[in-house]
């Protein structure tokens, strides 16, 4: 017998989706309350304490909203995340994926800024490598590079018939002579080379030339004379030098049979002049969590830990003799009895006594005290004393005893790095900059130092309508978003390099809010804990 089965599909009512419709919510001190709570609107739920706020906003509302949600993933995802149990509640409609901004305290990382917690620093390291200008951080030039076919453009522009030589600076081992230097130009092709500024036939002078020590050596690979239809020899003769002088060609130049003029090319950041060079610059360059744009001292923290004479004195009106100066080695006899005898034998050399009150001390020796005598060649030459601060340091850096670090760490301070000077970022980093009409050059540890409401006004007068600078568009407008929602929330008065942790509570909360409302989402149930 076939048996037929069917299967009736019964259409609920379309329940009201402009409401979150809560029935029978009994988590932790709730009574079996129903509530319907208007989507799409702000609202506050308040009271005394203990009422039952916490537990119907985040224990109930945000519990289910987030575990549902959980819950639609697959079974793979969701064992990478943290699942909320199922809250006391007979039912919960009308819910949409919920986010939670809780008042908590702010980071204590002390990498964590205002700028990298709202994520505009990794826009800002998007436009800076982008569009930002290198300059030499020594002299201050502008760094600029130019790829094969501007070189040629630009040679193509000088009048007819002037003539110009084209050199490869010729890459040379440091211990190589001058004569196996040319014998190799002489087996790689060249004819000529300029050493020294004077041009010498390979073939017939290399033997008769002196030997040198590290000499300026330049392949001549061709002369040219300015005129119509030299594009295709002059461009390949360019390829060749650029490839023989690791991307640097240098030009000799005669106008009008005047003076020779040399000018140098280069096809990435570099100096010829002062040897300085940057690689090709990627938005991890600009990061101070990154090896390569972190200063190489303090590791992108932008303080170092360095010894505080202040910390060393215990009372002024003692004597050295009486324990005027504390430090690490206080409990430790035999170490006290090395250091009292050092201290002694400094005193003697300043024809002090130790019995001398430390206020009355000469700042000379106490200056030696705490410093050492390696400023003072004669002084160093009578008594060599490495100094309470610097052997602190240098036991802090070195020391593999835990308990010896944690000793020293007592008279040490966190200050501002002496390389960077608390910009975080490597010097060559620092020195490129994008120009504004109000603002000047700004790097981007300059530009983390305007407060909100400056970088706004930096950001928005940066014209994307150029034609090269259509790029960065939907940089420029994602940054001027971020900054703009900042303002909105009041905290216009921050400053973009502002430590995570010295944020008050309702900043803290605040930048959550800004970070969370700038994302984009549309359709989420945000739940905020004291938003004011």
């Amino acid at each position: 017998m076939l048996l037929k089965f069917k299967f009736v599909i019964e259409l609920k009512q379309r329940k009201n989706t402009d409401i979150i419709s809560i029935r029978g919510a009994r988590q932790h001190n709730l009574k079996n309350i129903d509530v319907e709570i208007p989507r799409y609107k702000f609202v506050v739920i308040t009271g005394t304490s203990g009422s039952g706020k916490s537990s119907l906003a985040f224990n109930t509302i945000y519990a289910e909203g987030q575990r549902k949600y959980v819950e639609s993933l697959s079974s793979y995802a969701r064992q990478f995340l943290d699942q909320l149990e199922k809250p006391d509640v007979d039912s919960i409609d009308g819910l949409s994926p919920a986010l939670a901004i809780e008042q908590r305290s702010s980071s204590l990382n002390p990498r964590s800024t205002v700028a990298t917690s709202t994520e505009i620093y990794d826009y800002l390291r998007v436009l800076y490598s982008a569009i930002g200008v290198p300059h030499d951080p020594d002299t201050g030039e502008v760094i600029k590079k130019m790829s094969t076919g501007e070189i040629v453009d630009k040679l193509l522009l000088l009048q007819d018939k002037t003539k110009l030589i084209i050199l490869s600076p010729y890459q040379t081992h440091n211990d190589a002579s001058t004569r196996t230097t040319i014998e190799r130009l002489r087996r790689n092709g060249f004819i000529r080379a300029r050493i020294n500024k004077k041009i010498i036939q390979i073939d017939e002078e290399f033997l008769n030339f002196p030997k040198t020590k590290k000499p300026n050596i330049q392949a001549v690979v061709d002369r040219i004379i300015v005129k119509d239809g030299i594009r295709s020899r002059l461009y390949s003769s360019i390829e060749t030098a650029l490839k023989w002088g690791n991307q640097r060609v240098d030009v000799l130049i005669q106008k009008n049979e005047g003076d020779w003029v040399e000018e140098t090319f280069t096809t990435t950041y570099s100096n010829p002049k002062t040897g300085f060079s940057l690689p090709e610059l990627t938005p991890r360059h600009f990061s101070f969590n990154s090896h390569l744009g972190a200063c190489k001292k303090c590791h992108g923290v932008g303080s170092v830990l360095q010894a505080e004479k202040s910390l060393f004195i215990s009372d002024e009106t003692l004597s050295l003799a009486d324990g005027a100066v504390k430090s690490w080695w206080n409990r430790n006899k035999k170490l006290k009895a090395i250091h009292d005898k050092q201290i002694n034998a400094l005193a003697k050399v300043f024809e002090i006594s130790v019995q001398t009150k430390y206020s009355e001390l000469s700042n000379d020796f106490i200056d030696c005290l705490f410093y050492g005598t390696s400023k003072n060649d004669e002084l160093k030459k009578v008594f060599d004393y490495e100094g309470l601060c610097i052997q602190a340091e240098r036991l802090y850096s070195t020391s593999k005893s835990e308990s010896t670090k944690r000793n020293v760490r007592r008279f040490m301070l966190p200050k501002d790095c002496p390389v960077c000077n608390g910009n975080r970022l490597q010097k060559k980093i620092s020195s490129i900059t994008i120009n504004h009409k109000e603002f000047g050059d700004l790097s981007i540890d300059q530009f983390t130092s305007l407060n909100i409401k400056d970088a706004l006004e930096f950001i928005e007068g940066i014209n994307t309508n150029e034609p090269n600078l259509e790029i960065i568009r939907d940089v420029v407008n994602e940054l001027s978003k971020r900054l703009k929602f900042l303002s909105n929330v009041g905290l216009s008065y921050l400053s973009l390099d502002r430590e995570s942790s010295t944020l008050s509570g309702g900043e803290a909360q605040r930048i959550r809010l800004a970070t969370q409302i700038g994302s984009g989402l549309s359709g989420v149930l945000y739940v905020l804990d004291e938003p004011s």
